[in-house]
């Protein structure tokens, strides 16, 4: 039997009190979302640039979900998109831009079984999916959990390139990305191997650099 999934979201308000070392924490709601009868996960939990409301995106079946709410919890509108036609859209990370937009990374495939990385632009506004890329290697599995933006518009982007087998290669990757349409920037794409499987799972950026932590 298929093993279903449903969406949790929660608010945590943190309330500090005079008293050093003492706090208490609030749970304003906690409720669960989805259908029963459909596998949905959330991936990521992103503020709206207004500070009114929340963004939810992640999976619904084999295609991207993206849930909109108010600040008490209450459902605005929930979108569904089959980024990757034939593949699973395993949503790892997003964040919001500079403008607004909702721009998301992940792996066109099973998680455990491996596939091509992923990335898109949606605009949820307009409700318009801006651009979508596939970026395909020649190894069995390639991952990508992280994704920021630079201040010149552009997206830098975590790719993990990884073929299972003793001898391999298994570095850790990073790229940029064209905000206008997800093309690879030539000349600024860096391979790291630090002698393991080496992988990002966050990067940041602050004050002209990027940094990133992972395995």
């Amino acid at each position: 039997m298929e093993r279903i999934t449903l969406i949790l979201a929660f608010l945590l308000f943190w309330i500090i009190t005079p008293s050093i070392s003492q706090s208490n924490c609030i749970t304003a709601f906690g409720p669960i979302y989805g259908q029963p009868e459909v596998n949905e996960r959330s991936k990521s939990i992103l503020p709206t640039p207004a500070n009114d409301g929340l963004y939810l995106d992640g999976m619904k079946a084999d295609s991207t979900l993206i849930v909109k709410m108010d600040l008490n919890g209450q459902v605005i509108w929930s979108r569904s998109f089959d980024i990757i036609p034939g593949a699973i859209d395993n949503v790892t990370s997003s964040i919001i831009d500079a403008d607004g937009m909702i721009c998301t990374v992940g792996i066109a495939g099973d998680y455990s079984n491996g596939g091509n990385a992923f990335a898109f632009r949606y605009d949820p506004n307009a409700n318009q999916v801006m651009w979508a890329r596939e970026y395909v290697t020649s190894t069995l599995r390639t991952y990508s959990f992280a994704i920021v933006q630079k201040p010149n518009g552009n997206y830098v982007i975590a790719f993990n390139p990884h073929t299972p087998l003793p001898g391999t290669t298994n570095d850790d990757e990073i790229f940029e990305v064209n905000q206008s349409n997800g093309t690879i920037v030539a000349g600024l794409d860096f391979v790291f191997d630090w002698g393991g499987s080496d992988a990002t799972s966050e990067l940041v950026y602050y004050q002209n650099f990027i940094y990133g932590v992972g395995n």
